[in-house]
């Protein structure tokens, strides 16, 4: 079987890469059979086209070394049709659900959510982390559990990610806060509605008076 069968475009690499990081890089994505340097690209050959399609599906995209890096299937490889890797998500896949959620504002748009995964994996386990998804500067981390989610709101809370101080909110409370300011907004607008409905009657009743007088 050629070697090229399972080729890898890696790209937007700093000039002093070397083989050796490149090999760090793919730990964990099955045998690399070579590695072709080119200045600030490169191209891996891969045993197995799972653990090719694997590292195209997880890093393209990722920040390594100071940069977004690309990766793709390469012209000659078996799978170059799906060499165009799809958009970047803003989220990965969710795992288990625990309910566990924290709101992060303030993220630089340097932020994507596998930084806020790797960054919030000193606290414990992480289920599912998105970036910009619902709004710009705000991410979701979701934890495996209380204690692990109590202690990022405690010791993670203003501290810096990306040169943006960040700012930890529990999603369950900042969504009890929402719906409380949402029904005290409508119940204003009722009580002022009832008011402007009420004061025509008072100059109805103020008028037929004058006119019985």
């Amino acid at each position: 079987m050629p070697r090229y069968d399972y080729k890898v475009y890696i790209g937007n690499l700093p000039e002093d890469i070397r083989d050796d990081d490149i090999e760090k890089l793919l730990k964990g994505y099955g045998r690399v059979d070579n590695i072709i340097m080119k200045g600030n690209y490169c191209f891996v050959e891969f045993e197995d086209g799972r653990d090719a399609e694997d590292a195209v599906k997880d890093l393209d995209g990722v920040r390594e070394w100071g940069n977004r890096i690309r990766l793709e299937h390469a012209k000659d490889s078996k799978l170059s049709s799906r060499r165009r890797s799809p958009p970047r998500r803003r989220g990965n896949p969710p795992g288990r659900k625990t309910g566990y959620r924290v709101i992060v504002e303030n993220l630089s748009t340097k932020t994507s959510w596998q930084d806020l995964k790797d960054f919030f994996r000193q606290c414990g386990e992480i289920t599912y982390t998105n970036a910009h998804n619902q709004r710009p500067g705000e991410g979701i981390v979701e934890f495996g559990c209380r204690d692990d989610m109590d202690y990022a709101l405690d010791k993670l809370d203003g501290e810096d990610v990306d040169g943006r101080r960040i700012k930890l909110t529990e999603e369950k409370r900042a969504r009890s806060r929402d719906r409380s300011r949402s029904r005290s907004r409508s119940r204003r607008r009722k009580s002022r509605s009832r008011s402007r409905s009420r004061s025509p009657r008072k100059s109805r009743s103020k008028s037929r008076s004058r006119s019985r007088s």
